[in-house]
């Protein structure tokens, strides 16, 4: 996926094979959009957090994605939500579950 102009540019984080936790940010960001691909057995959560750090629980957004499902957020000029921290991505089996499952996608944020 090509990265898209967000008024300022975006970073974007791409990630394929991802079974874990992972920070996207350490810092105060904001995230404006993301495609994540569920490439596990079965459905899962996303969840994005408000850390500095990697984490399991305390999500400020959870969305739900369906075995082999794709939920797409297209980037728009603002920003979905806003980190005062920073901002790590996690996908798992259950709301603020810690069973993550594998999946690939790309995260648009600054």
């Amino acid at each position: 996926m090509a990265a898209v102009g967000v008024g300022a540019a975006c970073s974007a984080a791409v990630f394929s094979g991802q079974a874990a936790a992972v920070n996207i940010k350490a810092t105060t960001g904001n995230l404006y959009g993301f495609a994540i691909i569920n490439t596990a057995g079965g459905a899962g959560f996303i969840q994005f957090f408000n850390t500095a750090t990697t984490a399991t629980s305390g999500s400020v957004m959870t969305l739900p994605i369906a075995s082999g499902g794709t939920l797409i957020i297209t980037p728009a000029t603002m920003a979905l939500l806003n980190f005062t921290t920073g901002i790590a991505i996690n996908v798992a089996t259950a709301v603020g579950g810690t069973s993550e499952i594998t999946w690939t996608g790309t995260v648009w944020y600054k």
